[in-house]
C-alpha cells in the first residue's frame, strides 16, 4: 500500500524541508500545495523530491487541504504542517494500521509543544527530552491525520478543516491509535505566531457564523482566542459551547479554567459547581473548582475542594501543587513540601512546586534554599519570568549586582512579565552606579503600570 504525504505551505522555508525528512523511508511520495510562497519554500520542497502544484490562498484551508488530495495517487494519505514532525518510533505502527482492513481513517494525537502552563490540557514534560525540544509543556489534540484515499473523502471547514465529518457520511470507520505528531508552532517568532493566531481566530468567527448551532465551532473558537490572548472572547465562546453541549463535560471544565484564568473567580466557582450538578465527584471538575475556590480567597473552601479531588483520583497533580501553596501561605512548610514531593514524583518536569517553594524561601531571607529551588524551577522552565525575577532578587539581596541585573533582564524579556521587574532593574543599575541605565528602566516601569508612575520623578530627585 503506498502512502502520500500532503502538505500546504506558504513561506515554510524554514521548517518544510525538516518536516519532509521526518518521514522519509515511511511515505512513498510528497505533495506540496504552496499558497503563495515568497520564499525558497517551493525550490526546497522540489529539492527533497515533493511534487508542488500551485493554489491561490482564498482564506480556505480546507480549499487547500482537498487540492492536495486531488494531487495525491496513494492508497492511503497522511496529512502534516510544515512545523510538524512525525518520527520513525511510529512508523511501524502507521504501516500496521494501513495494513487493517477495519480501519478508513486513523484519529491520532497532535502533541503541540509550549511553555504556557495556563493552555487548556497544557501537561508538565522533561524540557531535556529530545522530543521536546525544550519545551517544559505541551498539550494533545487529537484529529484525523492518516485515512484511506477516496474520491468521496473531503476536508470540511475553512478553518479547524477536518475530514470526519465526509468520513461519517460516507460509512467509514475511524480508529483511535496512539500515535504521536509532533507540533512546534511555538518556536516560530513571536510576530509570525502573532498574524497567524489573528489570521485562525478571524476564520474562526466566520466559521461559526455560518453555523452557530455548532458546539465544537465556538470550542475551536475560544481556543482561538486564547492563542491571542482574547480571554473576554474565549469565555463568551465556551459559553455558548455549553448552552448548547450541556452534557459534554470537557467544555464544562474548559469554561471553570478560563474563568479563572480570566480573573472571573467567582464566575468560575458557580459554573463550576453548576457543572458538578450535571456531573457529581468528577475529579478534574473538583480540582478547578478548588483552584477558582484558591483565586477567590476562599482558602477553606478550595483546600476541602483541592482534598476531595485527591480521594477520587490521588494523581491530580495540580491539587497537589495548590494545597502546597495553601500550607505555604500557612506558614505550614513541611506540609507543603510533603505536597510538593507527591507533585513532582506524579510530574519531574513540574515547575510550580520548586517555584512556590523558592519564593517562599525568598520572604522568609533563606537565600541559599531560595537559590536552588528557583535554580531548579529555571531549569525545567527557562522561560518563566517569576523563576528568573526570582532569581535576580536573591542575587540583588546578597550583593551580587551585576548577576542580578542579568537575571532581571532576562526576565524582562520573558512574556507576561509585571512592570515591577523594570522597577527591579532600576534598582540593580542604581547599585551598579548605572544611572542612565537605570532611569530607562524606570520609565519603562511607570510607562507599563501606574503603580511606578512616580519612579522617575524619584531617581531624578535622587540622583539629579
Amino acid at each position: 500500500m503506498l502512502l502520500s504525504l500532503c502538505i500546504i505551505a506558504r513561506d515554510e522555508e524554514e521548517w518544510i524541508v525538516e518536516c519532509i525528512r521526518s518521514v522519509r523511508g515511511l511515505v512513498d511520495e510528497t505533495i506540496v500545495v504552496d499558497t503563495g510562497s515568497r520564499d525558497r519554500t517551493v525550490a526546497l520542497a522540489r529539492e527533497e523530491g515533493a511534487r508542488i502544484a500551485v493554489l491561490p490562498w482564498n482564506d480556505d484551508f480546507a480549499e487547500a487541504r482537498n487540492r492536495c488530495l486531488a494531487e495525491a495517487q496513494g492508497d492511503w494519505v497522511l496529512v502534516l504542517d510544515a512545523d510538524e514532525r512525525l518520527y520513525p518510533r511510529h512508523f511501524a505502527a502507521v504501516r500496521r494500521l494501513m495494513e487493517n482492513s477495519w480501519a478508513d481513517g486513523v484519529q491520532v494525537f497532535v502533541r503541540t509543544y509550549s511553555d504556557d502552563s495556563t493552555l487548556l490540557g497544557w501537561m508538565p514534560i522533561d524540557p531535556a527530552q529530545a522530543e521536546s525540544r525544550g519545551f517544559c509543556g505541551y498539550f494533545d489534540l487529537p484529529q484525523v491525520r492518516l485515512f484511506r484515499r477516496r474520491g468521496t473523502v473531503r476536508f470540511e471547514g475553512i478553518v479547524h478543516e477536518t475530514v470526519v465529518p465526509s468520513l461519517v457520511q460516507n460509512g467509514l470507520s475511524i480508529y483511535r491509535a496512539d500515535v504521536l505528531i509532533h507540533h512546534y508552532k511555538e518556536r516560530r517568532n513571536a510576530a509570525e505566531r502573532e498574524a497567524r493566531n489573528r489570521h485562525i481566530l478571524e476564520l474562526s468567527r466566520r466559521r461559526v457564523d455560518r453555523a452557530p448551532q455548532d458546539p465544537p465551532l465556538w470550542y475551536q473558537r475560544a481556543l482561538a482566542a486564547l492563542e491571542v490572548g482574547e480571554q473576554a472572547e474565549a469565555v463568551s465562546a465556551l459559553e455558548r459551547a455549553v448552552a448548547l453541549a450541556p452534557d459534554n463535560r470537557e467544555m464544562h471544565l474548559h469554561l471553570v479554567l478560563v474563568l479563572t484564568l480570566a480573573g472571573r473567580a467567582a464566575d468560575a466557582c458557580r459554573a463550576a459547581a453548576e457543572a458538578l450538578e450535571r456531573f457529581p465527584d468528577e475529579p478534574e471538575l473538583l480540582q478547578a473548582l478548588g483552584e477558582a475556590q484558591l483565586a477567590a480567597g476562599r482558602t477553606a473552601d478550595a483546600r476541602e475542594t483541592l482534598s476531595r479531588s485527591l480521594e477520587l483520583d490521588p494523581y491530580l497533580y495540580r491539587s497537589l501543587a495548590a494545597l502546597g501553596a495553601i500550607a505555604l501561605g500557612e506558614e505550614h512548610e513541611a506540609a507543603a513540601v510533603e505536597y510538593f514531593a507527591k507533585a513532582k514524583s506524579i510530574h519531574a518536569g513540574l515547575d510550580a512546586p520548586y517555584l512556590d517553594l523558592g519564593l517562599y524561601y525568598v520572604r522568609k531571607k533563606r537565600w541559599n534554599e531560595a537559590l536552588s529551588e528557583l535554580r531548579r524551577a529555571f531549569a525545567i522552565n527557562p522561560r518563566r519570568w517569576q523563576s528568573l525575577a526570582g532569581i535576580g532578587a536573591v542575587l540583588f539581596e546578597t550583593g551580587r549586582y551585576e548577576e542580578a541585573r542579568e537575571w532581571y533582564r532576562k526576565a524582562a524579556e520573558a512574556k507576561e512579565r509585571p512592570a515591577e521587574v523594570c522597577a527591579r532593574l532600576a534598582a540593580c543599575c542604581i547599585a551598579l552606579g548605572q544611572l542612565e541605565e537605570a532611569r530607562a528602566w524606570a520609565e519603562q516601569a511607570a510607562a507599563e503600570s501606574s503603580a511606578w508612575a512616580g519612579l522617575p520623578a524619584r531617581l531624578a530627585s535622587q540622583w539629579g
